[in-house]
């Protein structure tokens, strides 16, 4: 999850502080709804889906209770990303809901030798969302999945460095030798 301009923390879920304020999500299925609270007038969103501009209905102008708005169904099984960009403060996000993970998790997951799970699965989407030498990594044996996932409480640039420290050293290399 990328937060892009002034946000803050309101009952722990990102709440818009500003104009323009955005936040892009992934996630692997066939389509996705979010949750969504408003506590100003006129704190409306756009919304894009693998970058591209929805037109929805807007039920998050005026302040209310939180509403569930589908944002797409029976897209292709795979990778996706959600944008919601704020046009002003008070935009509350309080979940998302994807569909189509239950075929991953019953029958791809297990295929693949892992633990029929949605929490396992979340956390194999999250470490997609890491710079591309992080999954490199993984492929190439250097760090293990549930080692990648410290790389999500660390800042961009630790990454980095951490990628840098791993592709030197090559502990997978190590490893194997042993």
């Amino acid at each position: 999850m990328e937060l892009l301009g002034e946000w803050i923390s309101n009952n722990g879920y990102p709440s818009s502080k500003g104009i323009s304020s955005s936040i892009k999500f992934r996630f692997h299925g066939t389509g996705c709804s979010i949750f969504m609270k408003s506590h100003m007038e006129n704190s409306g969103c756009s919304i894009y889906l693998d970058d591209i501009l929805l037109r929805l209905p807007d039920v998050s102008s005026g302040p209310g209770d939180k509403k569930e708005l589908v944002i797409a169904e029976g897209l292709r099984d795979g990778h996706h990303s959600i944008t919601v960009v704020s046009r002003a403060a008070g935009l509350e996000l309080e979940g998302v809901k994807i569909f189509g993970k239950e075929k991953t998790i019953s029958e791809i997951m297990p295929a693949l030798g892992l633990k029929p799970s949605a929490s396992l699965l979340q956390r194999m989407t999250q470490i997609l969302d890491l710079p591309n030498r992080v999954p490199n990594l993984i492929h190439q044996n250097e760090l293990m999945p549930a080692k990648a996932l410290v790389f999500l409480s660390l800042e961009t640039s630790e990454h980095l460095a951490l990628c840098n420290i791993f592709e030197n050293l090559k502990p997978g290399v190590n490893l194997q030798r042993e």
